[in-house]
Formats: structure tokens, C-alpha cells, sequence
């Protein structure tokens, strides 16, 4: 979950209706030469939804809520059932565009779509879906939920990417943030900052997160955290973090933040660095040409524990 700024947040501005846009980029990989199976949510949800007991947003949590499912068919939420919006899967290594005109004050969303065979131009998919979780107060997070299934029905086992967020929340905005018409083909871009949070075991029950350098080469920042998990229970003491390109080589290593990079690190924050004193947090400054990367957080001596995985583009 990520928590959006009060300028990108979508509230009910009763008694005038105007509409907002959600836009991003979603592309599904080859693995291993087969298409990538991944079980994942999206879409925006309100604070006041989150669960009073786990403190956490879940699939109830959703107002703005669509799908992707291992067999790669695109559907959405429609008030209390999913509906497929793809008769066929999507193309793997293509960047869709994704928009989601938003009426907050009918409880209302429209979905479009543009990428890959099926849909070479800006394509209305859906129109006036119902919110799973009606609400009149703002949607101010933004929600991404990958379902692992079990051992006996297997779900999430790859990546899935997304790029590109963009919120409107004055208008039905249908244009595409990297300037390109809506005739043509859906194009690549640069990431943005993306985090994800979730519970590392131990041996294969690591905690993983996929990014992609879409063009040219880029300085990020990857940070594996623990300690610094603010009200979180069971955070995990001593995160490990290896990152590995797409042949699953090891590319770059980070045991403790403050090893090798220390100095750049906090240069980076403005002088005050983003782990505390004494943090066995992992953390580090890489170079990284295009491509499709893993971030892997494990935890020292096999220890277990809930951490997040962060990535930030360094302009």
C-alpha cells in the first residue's frame, strides 16, 4: 500500500461531480519462456476501510478494484462480483496503458485500455463498474495485493510490473503522461517509486519485489527495512538483500546500510539517512541498465519476520 499525497487524493466534492483519472502501466514477463503466473489486485482504497483489528487493507478494503489472474485475463470488480473485461490473455513483454475515470460521487469507476494485439488504441473495456466498498470519503491509498494461493492451488509465483502512476483528480484525463497519442502503441517509461511489504520466511518463503529500467541506464536506491517499520510487530531484526538481474544472477549484496555506502546514502536524504541509529536495516546505491531486476529480502541466521522492500529512481 502506498499512501497518496492530499493534492493526489480523490475526494467527493458534492455538490459539484467532476471526475478523476487513475492511470498506470502493467506489463506481464516471459519466465522461463512461459508467460508469467501472477494472482494481483489494484486499485484505490480509503483509509476508514482499513481493518480495525489487523490493521492492514485487504480485498474488502477496495473501492477502485480490478484483477489480473494466472491465466493472464484482465477483469474488474463490479460492486460484489468480478467480471472478465479479456477473452483471451494479454500479451506478455508489452506495456498496457491503464485508465480508470473515476465518478467518487456516484460510486462509480469506467475502465480503459490500450496495449498488445488486442488493443492498439485507447480502448473502453468497462463502463460505470460499481465500488466493491462503497464510500464517500477520500481514496487515498493505493493498493496492490498479490495472492500466493496454497500448496496444493499455487497463485502468485511471478512478477508482475507495474510503471508510471498517475492521479488526475479534476478531470476524465484519457491522454498518456509520456506524451504519445492515443493511435499509437503503448510505449515504455521510467518507473516511479514502488514499495512492497510482507512476512519473510525462511528458505524459498523469501520476500521478493520486481522493478523495471525501462530505457536508458538508472541510479536507484534499494532498501530492504526492519527495524524502522513504525507499529509494526514481529518487524524482522536483520534483513538480508541480494539483487538479481533477469537471468537470476546476483548483480548487487547489502547486509547492514551503512557497510559500504554509508556516506551516499545519507547524502541522498538531505544529510538525515532513512534508517536509524544503529540499524541492521540493508540498503544500497546501484547503477542498473534496462532490463527486469528481483529484489530478494531473507533474513540473517535464518531469522523471520515482517520488512519492506523500497525503490526510488535517483533524477
Amino acid at each position: 500500500e502506498r499512501a497518496l499525497d492530499a493534492g493526489m487524493q480523490i475526494a467527493d466534492n458534492f455538490p459539484n461531480s467532476n471526475l478523476s483519472t487513475l492511470y498506470f502501466k502493467i506489463l506481464r514477463p516471459l519466465v522461463d519462456g512461459n508467460p508469467g503466473e501472477a494472482d494481483i489486485t489494484w486499485g484505490l482504497v480509503s483509509e476508514t476501510a482499513r481493518g480495525a483489528e489487523t490493521m492492514q487493507h485487504g480485498y474488502g478494503s477496495y473501492s477502485v478494484l480490478s484483477r489480473y489472474e494466472i491465466d493472464g485475463i484482465m477483469d474488474i470488480r463490479n460492486g460484489s462480483t468480478y467480471v472478465n473485461l479479456v477473452e483471451t490473455a494479454l500479451n506478455t513483454e508489452v506495456w498496457y496503458e491503464v485508465w480508470y475515470v473515476i465518478d467518487h460521487s456516484n460510486n462509480t469507476f469506467t475502465q480503459y485500455l490500450k496495449g498488445g494485439t488486442d488493443f492498439p488504441v485507447q480502448t473502453e473495456i468497462y463502463a460505470d463498474a460499481a465500488y466493491r466498498n462503497a464510500t464517500f470519503a477520500n481514496l487515498d491509498t493505493l493498493l496492490i495485493v498479490t495472492t500466493a494461493g496454497g500448496v496444493d492451488a499455487i497463485k502468485g509465483k511471478n512478477p508482475i510490473y507495474f510503471d508510471d502512476f498517475h492521479i488526475d483528480i479534476a478531470a476524465a484525463n484519457l491522454s498518456s503522461p509520456d506524451g504519445t497519442d492515443n493511435g499509437q502503441p503503448a510505449t515504455g517509461g521510467k518507473f516511479l517509486n514502488i514499495s512492497t511489504r510482507g512476512t519473510v520466511g525462511v528458505g524459498d518463503d523469501a520476500l521478493i519485489g520486481g522493478f523495471v529500467i525501462a530505457e536508458d541506464d538508472q541510479q536507484v536506491v534499494i532498501q530492504a527495512i526492519g527495524q524502522e517499520l513504525a507499529g509494526v510487530t514481529g518487524f524482522l531484526v536483520d534483513p538480508v538483500l541480494s539483487i538479481r538481474n533477469a537471468a537470476e544472477e546476483e548483480i548487487g549484496f547489502n547486509d547492514n546500510w551503512d557497510d559500504t555506502q554509508e556516506q551516499l546514502i545519507t547524502d541522498l536524504w538531505g544529510g538525515a539517512p532513512p534508517f536509524a541509529e544503529g540499524s541492521l536495516s540493508a540498503g544500497g546505491v546501484w547503477t542498473l541498465p534496462p532490463g527486469t531486476y528481483t529484489a530478494i529480502v531473507t533474513g540473517k541466521d535464518n531469522t523471520t519476520g515482517v520488512a519492506l522492500i523500497e525503490v526510488y529512481q535517483i533524477d
